[in-house]
């Protein structure tokens, strides 16, 4: 209730439907929520009440000056002063470079399969049986039962 009270004010009326006839059955049956509408009404009340303050020439000037006064304030736009299009695009290729470098001048682990391209065409080939074999054992057979469930 304070919540809802606190987004919609002590005006019934504004709250949505549901949330309106919840509040009313609440209010009938408990005296806290009574309490808590009634302080909330006090303060809808005086608020309504309050003398609309319009701010000062002054204060006005001095916001509208705030863009001249400090241009390259942290903040200002999406991105920080310092970052640009082309730093990004840098920074992007210099990444990208070193990662292939890297890949480029690191050797393959002891053990590893060869690449495609330094496989010999035996290598290959015994590659391609052992996997056509393993597909056809039976551990490794899917029923159609099972590929519909998967989908």
């Amino acid at each position: 209730l304070e919540e809802m009270l606190d987004c919609h004010g002590a005006d019934l009326n504004s709250w949505p439907v549901a949330a309106r006839r919840a509040a009313e059955e609440l209010l009938e049956r408990d005296p806290g929520a009574r309490e808590l509408y009634r302080a909330a009404r006090i303060v809808d009340n005086t608020l309504s009440e309050a003398e609309a303050l319009e701010p000062s020439g002054e204060l006005l000037r001095r916001v509208a000056e705030i863009p001249t006064r400090e241009p390259d304030a942290p903040g200002r736009g999406a991105l920080p002063g310092w970052f640009s299009w082309w730093r990004a695009a840098a920074f992007g290729c210099l990444c990208a470079s070193t990662g292939a470098a890297a890949g480029w001048i690191t050797p393959p682990e002891a053990g590893q399969a060869p690449s495609l391209t330094e496989q010999t065409p035996e290598q290959g080939a015994a590659e391609v049986e052992q996997l056509d074999a393993l597909a056809l054992s039976s551990e490794y057979l899917v029923s159609s039962a099972d590929w519909v469930d998967l989908l």
